[in-house]
């Protein structure tokens, strides 16, 4: 919801990765932070390893689980790798989720985005 996020050190870039999509991210290190869309107005998905404690809000669902990896393991053990871009949610997530759609595969090089 508006005004439970807010960018608490440096700034990141954004890149379209589709029509209507922004991704976060940070440029000196290149690590994914957000996803926005236009059809989500006013929210902002964090991609939970990015949290400090990614242990905190652990999957509660699973998007596109039909274009998964097959070899691709789930294990659940905040800002960039670099810490040059940092965050802060200050609300409850609403869902934590991951997602194996083929689209977060091509965009991150990752089997699934969280």
């Amino acid at each position: 919801a508006p005004g439970q996020f807010a960018w608490t050190a440096g700034e990141p870039a954004f890149y379209a990765s589709s029509v209507g999509v922004r991704r976060g991210f940070c440029a000196t290190c290149g690590t994914a932070l957000t996803y926005e869309s236009e059809d989500l107005p006013g929210e902002v998905h964090v991609l939970s390893a990015t949290l400090d404690d990614p242990g905190a809000a652990p999957p509660t669902a699973e998007f596109f689980a039909g274009e998964r990896i097959p070899w691709m393991v789930v294990r659940l053990p905040g800002g960039c790798l670099c810490g040059a871009v940092r965050y802060r949610v200050t609300s409850a997530p609403q869902v934590s989720c991951y997602c194996c759609c083929a689209t977060c595969q091509g965009a991150t090089g990752a089997p699934a985005v969280s």
